[in-house]
């Protein structure tokens, strides 16, 4: 199954990021939803679907680093698709 997930803007209020860190982000997201999505994703998105808008909060984490925010983003991003 071939999976394509778009995310065409990500705004993080209230946090400041070097452009490394933004860079490390993007990677965390990307590995958690790749490993998330490879479990499964609702029935309804399995044959194809589209979502032009996806709300998303993302729960406080404990530290900046960009590793565990990522996580925490993509985890938060699954979660919404589940629903």
């Amino acid at each position: 199954m071939n999976i394509q997930i778009q995310i065409e803007q990500l705004i993080l209020e209230e946090m400041s990021l070097s452009p490394g860190q933004r860079s490390q982000v993007q990677v965390a997201v990307e590995a958690e939803l790749s490993r998330l999505v490879a479990g499964g994703l609702p029935s309804e998105l399995q044959g194809g679907g589209f979502i032009s808008n996806l709300p998303v909060t993302v729960n406080p984490v404990a530290s900046t680093n960009p590793e565990m925010l990522g996580a925490s983003i993509a985890r938060s991003v699954y979660a919404q698709l589940r629903k």
